[in-house]
Parts: structure tokens; sequence; C-alpha cells
């Protein structure tokens, strides 16, 4: 399988110039040149930067004033040494917390997203050589079929100025690592395939007020198994597979995350682990169990990735109390 050099270890800028309130004084505040130096510092190759379109971006995809923070973050990362993905986060049309999206159904709304990433690609496909393009976070229900065919056009304009920047595609259901099997094989030699990994569930999202039925769990890890099978019974959804797991743990996090293995193998392509992390209202010291538990997995397989998030966001890293998000920045 092939490693993603200088996207091995990273952090993502969650809470910016995405899901944040639309103040100028929030996007000259919530990050500056003093994080990247602080995330550079811990050792880590890169940030993933997530993007909501509206703030850059005109009903048309042409960029507005609010490119400039994109602008910001790219020259501080040239300056301290890492690289950057750009993620667009929230697209025309699309948001993968919004029913309601029509980016799949309306072709205006596809010609808006591809002109978005016309101009992305005129203004930053000369840096490639720290600088990549992520085309749109969580695909949620989406046929495979229209999300291959928007992937092919966004590519083939991409390409047009931009012939060899790393482009990261994920599958649907929320970048799920069981869906990287619907993608159709990648178009050239600079793609990079993605998901999302926050297993399990009922672990890293307990508390989680915007899911109801999570919202007064609580679990350790790794915890009993029973525990996982009983609450997973009560509230008659999510992971069955805590019913075909002798314990949880270590393997358990393995086989959820064998089908990108298996998908990187098949086509000899990166695979990148674009979040990962646990909510801050879990226990922490299971927090710091679950997040060296993934990077020795990480490690072992070569697995790129970026953690869910630096700050805020309900998973901030650096909001762990005490010397927790110290041990948790070891595990990045």
């Amino acid at each position: 399988m092939k490693t993603w050099n200088g996207y091995m270890r990273g952090i993502n800028l969650g809470g910016w110039i995405s899901q944040c309130p639309r103040e100028q004084s929030h996007y000259d505040s919530f990050i500056t040149e003093k994080d990247i130096q602080a995330i550079a510092s811990w050792g880590l190759d890169h940030v993933r930067l997530p993007i909501d379109n509206d703030v850059v971006s005109d009903e048309e995809g042409r960029f507005t004033e609010g490119i400039k923070y994109v602008d910001h973050c790219i020259e501080w990362c040239r300056d301290n040494g890492l690289n950057i993905i750009l993620d667009l986060h929230k697209a025309p049309g699309y948001a993968f917390y919004d029913p309601n999206s029509t980016l799949f159904e309306d072709a205006h709304v596809q010609d808006t997203f591809i002109n978005l990433w016309r101009e992305f690609a005129a203004r930053y496909g000369g840096s490639s050589d720290f600088v990549s393009f992520e085309l749109l976070n969580e695909v949620v229900d989406a046929e495979s079929s229209l999300w291959n065919s928007l992937v092919r056009r966004v590519i083939c304009e991409i390409r047009e100025t931009a012939p060899d920047i790393k482009i990261v595609i994920g599958g649907i259901r929320w970048n799920s690592a069981s869906t990287l099997e619907l993608l159709n094989p990648p178009y050239d030699e600079n793609i990079v395939f993605t998901f999302h990994f926050y297993d399990p569930f009922l672990f890293t999202h307990q508390g989680a007020q915007w899911i109801k039925p999570l919202s007064r769990l609580a679990m350790l890890y790794p915890g009993n198994i029973r525990d996982y099978r009983r609450t997973v019974k009560k509230l008659n959804s999510y992971d069955s597979e805590y019913f075909t797991v002798p314990e949880m743990g270590r393997d358990y996090l393995v086989r959820r995350m064998s089908p990108a293995l298996s998908m990187a193998k098949k086509y000899d392509v990166p695979v990148y682990c674009g979040e990962y992390g646990v909510i801050l209202s879990a226990p922490a010291d299971s927090a710091v169990n679950w997040y060296r538990d993934i990077h020795s997995i990480f490690e072992e397989y070569g697995i790129a990735r970026a953690a869910w998030t630096y700050k805020s966001m309900s998973f901030g890293v650096v909001n762990w109390p005490g010397d927790t998000a110290e041990q948790i920045i070891r595990c990045l």
C-alpha cells in the first residue's frame, strides 16, 4: 500500500471558516499564525483546512474577499514547514448536515461546484508541492454513481490547470471506510482515497447534544463488550459488529478500518483518515487509551491522518483538561 508522504500526521482546523459564526472578528482571531506554529512544534506535517463555500465564494462559485483567510493559512503553513489540504466542507448545494441538499439533483448547482474548484485550481494549483485538494466532505446518502460522475467531471476540470496536485476523494455515508469500494478506480496516480473514523461511535460521540440517543450516554474504552452490546440493543441502532467481536479494543478498530485498507491495496492508492477523534465529554483516561490504540494502528499500516480537531467544536484536542491534552498530542 502506498503511503502519502508529507501528510502522515496532521490535524484539522475545524470551526474557523467552516461550521462557524459568520463574523469577521471570528475569522480574524480563531486561528492565527501562532496556532500554526504550535501545530508545527508538535512534530505534525500538515493541517486539513475545512472551508465553507459561502465564506470564500459567491453564488456562482467565484472567490470573494473571504478567500484571504485561505491565502493566510497557506502562507503560514509554507512558512512553518507544514503541508495543507483544502477541504470543501460545505459546497454549493451541499452540506453533510443538511437533508435538503441539491448538489446531486440540480445541474446548475453542479456547474457552480465545478466552477468553484476551477477557481481553487487556478489559484493554488501551482503549489502542489505542499497544497492538496479534498473535493467534498462527507457525502451522506447520494447514489454512488452520481457521486462518481461528479468526481470525474471535477477532476477533469482541475487537471486542466493543476495536473499533478493531489486530489482527495471519500465514499458516501459520511466517508465510511466500507463505502470506498463504491468509488470508481483512481482517475490518475495523484488520487488519494479518504475515510473518517469515529468507532466505536457509542464511545467517541457519547454526550453529543446533537445526537439525542447519545446525549446521556456514558461509555468507557476499551470497556466491557457486554456494555456496548447492551447499549446498542437499547438504542436499536448503530454498529452490529459489537456482536461479532469477543471484546472491545484495538482488534475491533482494525476490523472497522479494514475495508479502507483493502481498497488501498487493491488500487495501490494512498489512504487517508481525514477525521478521527473523541468528544470532550468522554472520560479522559479512556480517550487517551483510544488515541494510543488508533495511533498504533495508523503507524503499523502506514495510514496518513488528521485528528478532529485542533480546538473547540466539542472535539478540540487542546481543550482536554490537565495533562490529557499533552498525552493525546503525543499520540497524533
